[in-house]
C-alpha cells in the first residue's frame, strides 16, 4: 500500500468485544504455528532482545517462526516489542506484528504470559471500501487463507 492510496481502517477498539474477538480468534486460528514457534522461544533471550533493543534478532525470530506455514513477507514485525514483569509474578511478553495481504493489512500483538498466548488486533487497513461486519470478516478470511503456504 503506498501513501497516497485511501484506505479504509477497521478500528477494532471501537467496536463490540464479540466483534473484535471473532477477528482475533480467525487470526490466531490462522497463525497457531506461528504461535507456538514464538510461544516457545527461550523466554529469557526473548526478554533479552526486547530489553536490548535487539530489533533485527526479534525480526529474525519472527520471520523463522513463520516460514513454515506463512508465505513469505506476510508477517513482519511491526518494530515495537516490551516486556512487563512484577516481583514474584512470570513476565508478560509483547510484540506489535503486521499481517500484510495486497487486499489488506492487520496491526496486532501477540501477547504472552507463562501460561498462554494471545493476539490482540489494533486495526485492519482495507485497500477497498468495506460494507459491514461480514464483508470485513470474510476478506480476512480470504487473505489469511492466501497467506498460507500449501500443505507438504
Amino acid at each position: 500500500m503506498a501513501p497516497h492510496d485511501h484506505y479504509h481502517i477497521l478500528d477494532l477498539s471501537t467496536r463490540p468485544a464479540l466483534e473484535s474477538m471473532a477477528f482475533e480468534r480467525l487470526l490466531a486460528t490462522a497463525l497457531r504455528e506461528v504461535v507456538v514457534e514464538l510461544f516457545f522461544t527461550n523466554a529469557g533471550l526473548l526478554i533479552a532482545y526486547i530489553n536490548a533493543g535487539k530489533r533485527s534478532i526479534i525480526e529474525d525470530l519472527v520471520v523463522s517462526s513463520a516460514e513454515r506455514s506463512l508465505r513469505p513477507g506476510t508477517l513482519t514485525y511491526a518494530g515495537h516489542a516490551s516486556t512487563f514483569s512484577d516481583w514474584g509474578h512470570p513476565p508478560t511478553v509483547s510484540i506489535a506484528l503486521e499481517l500484510h495481504h495486497t487486499d489488506l493489512r492487520v496491526y496486532f500483538r501477540m501477547v504472552f504470559d507463562e501460561t498462554a498466548a494471545g493476539i490482540e488486533i489494533a486495526s485492519i487497513v482495507f485497500t477497498e471500501a468495506y460494507e459491514g461486519y461480514d464483508d470485513c470478516l470474510s476478506r480476512l478470511a480470504g487473505a489469511l487463507e492466501a497467506a498460507r503456504l500449501p500443505p507438504h
